[in-house]
């Protein structure tokens, strides 16, 4: 079925290696033989080329490279078993003059088959086979997304009805309170009367009366309407208890229905769920496509794998995860030599877990290699000029430092380092992510990065507070301690003011400023409640605001793909009173900070260059293509600025001119040649060198770039040695 699909879409590549593949296992099948060790690795290197290939053509992953040498690997095989036969199993070793030009590393390649492994899967392929298969549905992602959209809709409104009944309860409550009143003072009015009633009584008018007037009660119009009047107070408090006991009943009803909801909520969410395992065998091949570029030998190890996880945030877990793993044999493993001598195992070892703890996904991958070289990360902060000599340069710093973007270690390009991308790739993903990082390293023994991913991006659990009499919501990621007014106290140190609790100083971060522009005085403000919250780095900063309304579950609306995404900014949300309420990232918010700071340095660091004046724009929605062609412009000595589609790069335009632009053809939102259309109407822009990178090779393609106004055009993987010719021809030299 592939082969004849790839001939009937015109993919001759993927048909030309499964026909040749084909061809030997049904000589396999024919002779009912399993294939020999060596086989076996040439068959397991062709099943991995060709889900490569699969995944490449669903944008899945990047462009195999060594389909040919796979390719020549299995026509050989087949045109020895054409002619010699089958190796039997038996045979360990296959004499080089019988082999019809096999490459010499497949002759020293040898992999073993665990036939015990073999045994468990065949029992339970035969225990699966008794069970009854359960239908799916095949259901689109707009579907799925829609029906979320709907349930989240659902629970804001069910919110907002507990919202009305908690204040017709309490509206009810203040009623009994008011006709408790009322029926107290017509209960003094009627002790009132019969007083009055009784004194006239005994005045003359009943001197003659048979009747003492303690023998019959003598009525009026003022005992009638009295009488009336207590009946009326008396009905009304129990009208007033039967709304109570209703509106009881109706919380109840609400609280029920809420909980459908957000089971509803959760189903739909698990049809988006995707087990851990869909992605193993992509990144087991990674870790064999690093030992072979590194000339290593690591063995990876995965836990969890029946974990689901939405399939969103799988998805973009992977290229971190990938990253992740190159570097931990890149970096970590050392050589099997090396390994001998320092009493290890020959094969280093890569451990990748998963599991769920309350709503968080938290992801640990530990190597047991050499760790961290501390001195060697400080000698090339030295040399980028991010680190003075005097300056102390502890782990936690080292920690900090390879997580910045462009900092690598390795002198030299290749395929697995050198290229500035790397660890930075995985913070970026992972803050987008809303999760954090957190790593430790012990030298000689290994280093373990740990991950902490929220399950969904569609719900949060949140504070509703108020700052500059303006209510927020703010997320609980990172939130440590929640002290209301009164705790602790404000004190300052070399000016800047501290807040201190328990014997502790945290620095203030003033929110109120930062959002409002609003400068107040902190030290005149000590009845202000106070948030603690601790970064990825476990610094800790403290947070003044008015009041700490609530804290609950909060479905989070994204805004529209028109509005600029701004940092610490997670969207809106709808509350009780129907009021919208931004939803913000504390976190991302005191990270701004920081990161201005990096970025100062950075361009202190590039001021030195000659390109002082020149900055560079890198549009690019694929991360490694955007990371390598930002570090390559740095390297030039540019500033540089990055987008990830034509919107964002219009954002960034307006807030700095650039001058030279590198974009890609298909992007989101708006691709490179509407964003050169764009650029080539404003006369700002019109004369800018635009310099489009893209797989599409075709004529088509680059005659509507000229067209449009695109100065250069370059098909994917780049020249490096190309661009930079590329980039002195318009003017802007190295």
């Amino acid at each position: 079925t592939l082969k004849g699909a790839g001939n009937t879409v015109g993919i001759q590549g993927l048909a030309t290696l499964t026909h040749h593949l084909e061809d030997i296992l049904e000589a396999l099948l024919k002779e009912r033989e399993k294939p020999a060790q060596i086989l076996h690795g040439v068959i397991e290197n062709a099943a991995d080329c060709l889900e490569e290939m699969s995944e490449f053509l669903h944008g899945l992953g990047e462009e195999p490279i060594d389909t040919l040498n796979v390719l020549q690997e299995v026509l050989n095989w087949a045109n020895y078993i054409d002619e010699q036969g089958i190796p039997k199993e038996s045979e360990s070793t296959i004499e080089n003059e019988t082999i019809l030009e096999l490459p010499q590393e497949t002759q020293e390649m040898q992999v073993t088959l665990d036939t015990q492994e073999i045994a468990a899967i065949s029992e339970s392929d035969e225990k699966y086979s008794d069970k009854q298969v359960e239908q799916s549905l095949r259901v689109s992602t707009s579907l799925v997304n829609d029906l979320l959209k709907r349930a989240g809709e659902n629970i804001i409104s069910n919110g907002q009805i507990q919202e009305y009944i908690l204040r017709s309860k309490n509206f009810a409550k203040q009623l009994r309170i008011n006709n408790n009143k009322i029926r107290n003072l017509v209960n003094e009015l009627e002790h009132l009367i019969e007083i009055r009633g009784i004194s006239s009584r005994n005045s003359t008018k009943y001197k003659d009366d048979k009747f003492d007037p303690l023998e019959m009660d003598q009525f009026n119009e003022l005992n009638t309407y009295a009488n009336l009047l207590i009946e009326a107070a008396a009905d009304s408090n129990e009208f007033a208890l039967n709304i109570e006991e209703s509106l009881l009943k109706l919380d109840n009803l609400s609280s029920s229905q809420r909980r459908i909801l957000v089971e509803n909520q959760e189903a739909v969410l698990r049809t988006r769920m995707v087990p851990v395992k869909s992605i193993v065998q992509r990144l087991k091949r990674s870790v064999k496509q690093a030992n072979k570029h590194s000339q290593k030998s690591a063995q990876l190890d995965i836990s969890g794998e029946d974990i689901h996880i939405d399939s969103d945030i799988l998805n973009q877990l992977v290229d971190p995860l990938m990253h992740m793993l190159r570097n931990a044999v890149d970096h970590g493993i050392e050589s099997s030599e090396k390994r001998l001598d320092e009493g290890k195992p020959e094969n280093g070892t890569i451990k990748l877990s998963f599991h769920k703890k309350d709503k968080l996904i938290h992801i640990s991958c530990e190597d047991d290699g050499r760790g961290l070289d501390i001195d060697q990360i400080k000698s090339k902060a030295l040399s980028l000029g991010l680190l003075q000599e005097d300056q102390e340069f502890e782990k936690d710093d080292a920690l900090k430092l390879i997580l910045q973007h462009g900092f690598s270690t390795k002198d030299k390009v290749s395929q697995l380092s050198g290229r500035g991308v790397g660890l930075d790739v995985v913070y970026d993903q992972v803050r987008t992510l809303k999760g954090s990082v957190s790593m430790d390293t012990k030298d000689g023994q290994g280093t373990i990065i740990e991950l902490s991913i929220p399950m969904t991006l569609h719900t949060t659990q949140a504070l509703l507070v108020t700052c500059a009499d303006n209510t927020l919501a703010i997320s609980s990621r990172g939130v440590e301690e929640i002290l209301h007014p009164g705790a602790g106290g404000l004190i300052s140190i070399e000016g800047v003011p501290h807040f201190v609790y328990k014997q502790k100083e945290y620095p203030i971060f003033d929110l109120q400023a930062l959002l409002f522009n609003e400068q107040v005085n902190v030290l005149e403000e000590p009845s202000q409640a106070v948030l603690v919250i601790k970064d990825e780095f476990d610094q800790y900063h403290a947070i003044l605001l008015d009041k700490i309304l609530d804290s609950r579950e909060l479905v989070v609306k994204p805004f529209s793909r028109f509005i600029p995404k701004m940092t610490g900014l997670l969207g809106s949300t709808i509350i009780g009173d129907g009021s919208v309420v931004s939803v913000l990232d504390l976190l991302d918010i005191v990270n701004i900070k920081d990161a201005n700071l990096a970025q100062k340095r950075v361009i202190k660091h590039q001021e030195k260059s000659e390109h002082d004046n020149q900055v560079a724009l890198i549009v690019e929605d694929a991360i490694s293509t955007r990371k390598s062609l930002a570090q390559f412009m740095a390297d030039l000595g540019f500033v540089v600025l990055t987008a990830k589609d034509g919107v964002e790069a219009i954002d960034k335009i307006q807030q700095q001119l650039p001058s030279i632009i590198i974009t890609d053809l298909e992007m989101p939102r708006m691709n490179g040649l509407e964003l050169t259309d764009h650029l080539r109407s404003n006369a700002e822009t019109k004369d800018t060198p635009i310099i489009m990178v893209t797989s599409r090779a075709t004529d088509k393609h680059k005659k509507e770039a000229k067209r449009i106004g695109v100065t250069e055009y370059m098909t994917k993987p780049y020249d490096e040695d190309l661009l930079l010719s590329m980039v002195n021809k318009y003017g802007v030299s190295v």
